[in-house]
């Protein structure tokens, strides 16, 4: 059986699917957020407001898993073609979740 190849595609590194990733991870945190704060003094009922905000703090959480997973990708070389540049990023990203 042969193995098929992994396209060359897949091994390149583009700072725009950087930014994205980055943008991406920070909204998905920030959002919920910011809609939980504003059902958390809104003056609907409070167990509706428990299970809204129940869900987009998972929601958030999910962000901050991929906000961290940025310095694993930056260690894996995967953020930039430079070596040092990508591991900078992925410290400097993921230095938001402490």
């Amino acid at each position: 059986m042969k193995i098929p190849k992994i396209p060359i595609e897949f091994e390149v590194q583009s700072p725009a699917e950087t930014m994205i990733f980055i943008v991406y991870s920070f909204s998905m945190y920030f959002l919920p957020g910011l809609l939980s704060l504003n059902i958390f003094e809104s003056s609907i009922f409070i167990g509706f407001k428990i299970i809204i905000m129940a869900c987009l703090s998972t929601i958030a959480g999910f962000g901050l898993f991929n906000i961290a997973s940025t310095a694993h990708e930056g260690f894996h070389l995967t953020l930039n073609s430079n070596k040092y540049l990508s591991a900078t990023i992925g410290i400097f990203v993921s230095s938001a979740v402490f």
